[in-house]
């Protein structure tokens, strides 16, 4: 049978005895997205960016080289498991970090008419999303000191 060992830093484990990535992208069973999801959450501390978004709404993050963050975030309500539908406008929402050290966004890049504002926040980052369409990325800046 296909299996997958998972090691953390920390020398512990899981054996997950079978593909569930291989299983998610070949039946689209959201239950296997989740057995991957759990196994590999108890290897976090904690996440780097918190939300109240939907399940459906994928966030990555990455810096680009130049002192920056970019947030992607990918709106994946038009994919059921088999087949892709233009994704559903969500409402607002929340994104929020206190790892990432004090930001704020320099730009956001969507494909419609969401809108990102900064909401105030000590020592971190906050924002809220509006109007999500299939894509957004956040660009934030480290705050500058006087």
């Amino acid at each position: 049978p296909e299996g997958r060992y998972l090691q953390s830093h920390s020398n512990h484990g899981t054996m997950i005895a079978f593909g569930p990535g291989t299983m998610y992208h070949k039946y689209g069973f959201r239950e296997h997205a989740d057995v991957v999801y759990s196994s590999l959450a108890s290897y976090v501390d904690a996440p780097i960016v918190e939300t109240d978004a939907p399940s459906s709404v994928e966030i990555a993050i990455s810096e680009n080289g130049k002192g920056q963050i970019l947030l992607f975030l990918v709106n994946h309500t038009g994919f059921n498991g088999r087949t892709y539908n233009k994704p559903a406008e969500l409402g607002r929402f929340c994104l929020k970090s206190s790892r990432l050290g004090s930001y704020h966004i320099a730009d956001a890049i969507c494909d419609g008419s969401a809108e990102c504002r900064e909401l105030s926040s000590t020592g971190g980052f906050s924002s809220e999303i509006k109007g999500l369409g299939s894509y957004m990325i956040v660009i934030l800046e480290r705050e500058r000191k006087c």
